[in-house]
């Protein structure tokens, strides 16, 4: 799954570039139900043409939401050590989460 797309209202939202970005829970989730490894697959342009394949383990959390967190905080960090390898061509925050009116002063 791309991590970076934008889920809908049924995503779960985290921080990614200083927003709220509703996230595709399904491979935390699933991870979780089969009990195997979540891995973040990255693939770098190199100046030759080629392309370098990175293959992480994603972070471990005791739940599911904060482990999602945890996985696009590492992808923001590699997205701003490589800004000009993501492909970003679509509305990545068109989603928004609901208003919460407790939040307010």
């Amino acid at each position: 799954l791309l991590a970076d797309q934008d889920a809908g209202a049924s995503g779960v939202f985290v921080p990614f570039f200083g927003e709220l970005a509703s996230a595709e829970p399904s491979p935390v989730t699933l991870a979780r139900r089969l009990g195997c490894p979540l891995w973040l697959c990255l693939a770098f342009r190199e100046p030759d043409g080629s392309h370098r394949v990175v293959l992480e383990s994603a972070p471990e959390a005791d739940d599911d939401a904060k482990r999602l967190a945890l996985i696009y905080e590492r992808l923001e960090e590699h997205i701003r050590q490589r800004p000009s390898q993501w492909l970003w061509i679509h509305r990545r925050w068109k989603t928004r989460p609901p208003f919460d009116p407790s939040s307010l002063p």
